[in-house]
């Protein structure tokens, strides 16, 4: 899969946005249609392990990803995460987005790409194409088999609290700008800086005077995984879609034995004990004793 690289042009024509009401659930059904649920805030973190809590439409990152599902504890790799390349159809090519609105919501969604400068006034339309879509995935088999290494604090926390389960991401983004008379906009460093700020990280390039790419990988839709009480490591519930009052639509797991149930995301109640801990089989992940936790 090495060589694999699928490419999607994502446009979007007036029709289609009055179609969908506004550009948001436009762009919402896009990803739901792949089997997601589009980031609608942007977040620190927005990979898998991702706990979050807080509402879909106003979320909030209990912890980085690697806090409780480290890729690595000393010298031990832990192999929770793997990735694939998926296939995106190619149905919504030929059409160009405004400057403004759901561009600037696609930068900064999810994990945060750049801030658009919704002022600036040389662009008209924006040409977006995707390159390179993945999905990264929690080997669930491997976090049951290493959940005894979570901290006290984990096992607590993943008692009521969501995580990103699944999480389907671009490699690269290119976008070509036109102006108002239909002419490509050539870039400079100068002209960029003026139309966007871009986050801590974020790497990009002018392509051939023309196309701007950003090839730090964007997050642009997840799935939530739910263990709740009692379950060591067992995801128990799941969710890919929102019901009508924008909740996680919650369904069981081959592997859990709840009822479905539609839930908000609940916040960590205050003065919450710790879930009685399962037996060590070495340092617990989150803990000082750990020692170095790898990053991405």
């Amino acid at each position: 899969m090495g060589n694999f690289k699928n490419t999607i042009l994502l446009g979007l024509s007036l029709a289609a946005l009055s179609s969908c009401g506004s550009p948001e659930k436009f762009f919402e059904k896009v990803i739901a249609e792949q089997g997601y649920i589009a980031y609608s805030t942007p977040l620190s973190s927005a990979g898998v392990g991702t706990i979050i809590q807080g509402s879909p439409d106003a979320m909030n990152v209990v912890a980085h990803p690697q806090r409780c599902f480290p890729d690595q504890v000393g010298n031990t790799q832990t192999g929770l995460r793997w990735q694939a390349d998926t296939d995106l159809p190619n149905i919504y090519r030929n059409f160009d987005i405004g400057f403004g609105g759901i561009f600037s919501q696609l930068l900064s969604v999810g994990n945060l790409l750049a801030s658009l400068n919704i002022g600036f006034n040389l662009a008209q339309e924006v040409n977006v194409e995707f390159d390179g879509a993945s999905v990264e995935y929690l080997d669930q088999i491997a976090f049951i088999e290493n959940y005894g290494l979570i901290s006290d604090t984990c096992q607590m926390v993943l008692e009521s609290q969501p995580f990103i389960l699944q999480a389907l991401r671009v490699k690269k983004m290119k976008f070509q700008f036109y102006q108002q008379n239909g002419l490509k906009l050539g870039l400079t460093p100068e002209i960029v800086a003026e139309m966007m700020g871009f986050g801590l990280d974020v790497e990009w390039d002018i392509k051939e005077n023309y196309t701007l790419e950003i090839s730090t990988p964007k997050y642009i839709g997840y799935q939530v995984g739910l263990i709740g009480e009692h379950s060591p490591g067992i995801v128990q519930q799941y969710a890919y879609e929102l019901t009508r009052k924008r909740k996680f639509d919650f369904q069981d797991t081959d592997l859990g034995g709840r009822s479905r149930k539609p839930v908000a995301i609940q916040r960590i109640p205050q003065g919450a004990k710790p879930a009685t801990p399962l037996k060590k089989l070495d340092v617990p992940w989150g803990s000082p004793e750990a020692g170095e936790v790898k990053l991405h």
